[in-house]
């Protein structure tokens, strides 16, 4: 080896041995402090997750009442002369039935005469019914 070699091995052996290498309990705690800062994160994002998914529901409940009230209410009032909703048909006993091919709401047949604007109103959007 060339002059000099063996004392900078040395000196570079004194150092590296003087340096605090880290103990087994250091780790441990090392490794127990990340992790319960990864599961804090984990749980940070999964609440803003579940949040974010809560509002989403929220907006689009309201969204799409706001699109029936317009769909089967809208600006215009209607025309309940023949006592139905339009394609509904009217039985003898003067209930209305809802059109057998074409509905895809969740009412049967129900009895309006007598109900009140506002009634109708409700009955329109809740039956999906024009």
């Amino acid at each position: 080896l060339p002059d000099g070699i063996p004392t900078v091995v040395n000196s570079i052996k004194k150092r590296f041995a003087s340096i605090d290498q880290p103990s087994a309990a250091n780790e441990a705690m090392a490794l127990d402090r990340l992790k319960r800062q990864a599961e804090e994160r984990i749980s940070q994002d999964l609440a803003e997750h579940d949040m974010q998914i809560e509002i989403q529901q929220a907006v689009e409940g309201k969204v799409s009442m706001v699109l029936r009230r317009k769909k089967y209410v809208g600006g215009c009032v209607r025309d309940r002369t023949s006592g139905c909703p339009l394609e509904w048909v009217q039985s003898e006993d003067g209930l209305c039935a809802p059109p057998p091919t074409s509905y895809s709401g969740l009412c049967g047949s129900v009895k309006l005469a007598g109900l009140a604007p506002h009634e109708l109103e409700s009955f329109s959007v809740k039956c999906m019914a024009d």
